[in-house]
């Protein structure tokens, strides 16, 4: 049996988004993507998948570095990436979000 890891990873590269939601697990993918084996995998697996993703949302979460900068990882969610922003608001809207993702609200 592979590891609740491998398996997230495994599901990923066919396609298949998982996002932890509270205790539950939210998936989306194309027809036919999922096999049955697979959800009997996520199923005995769910607390540790759960895990697993919870870890990576932390990953990618922005987050204050050593010396107070702001750390925004480049496969982070897609509304903190500044430098792929349309124009000087979005800009704004995108670094204001990630700020306080990190824990630290702008004024």
């Amino acid at each position: 049996m592979k590891s609740a890891a491998a398996l997230v990873l495994e599901l990923s590269r066919r396609g298949v988004r998982l996002v932890a939601n509270g205790d539950r697990i939210h998936w989306e993918a194309p027809r036919g993507t999922v096999s049955a084996a697979d959800l009997t995998a996520l199923r005995e697996r769910k607390a540790e998948v759960l895990a697993a993703l919870r870890h990576e949302m932390e990953r990618r979460r922005p987050r204050l570095g050593e010396c107070g900068e702001l750390v925004i990882p480049f496969d982070g969610d897609l509304r903190f990436r500044w430098w792929q922003a349309w124009g000087d608001k979005d800009c704004h809207e995108r670094f204001r979000a990630a700020w306080e993702a990190a824990g630290v609200g702008l004024k």
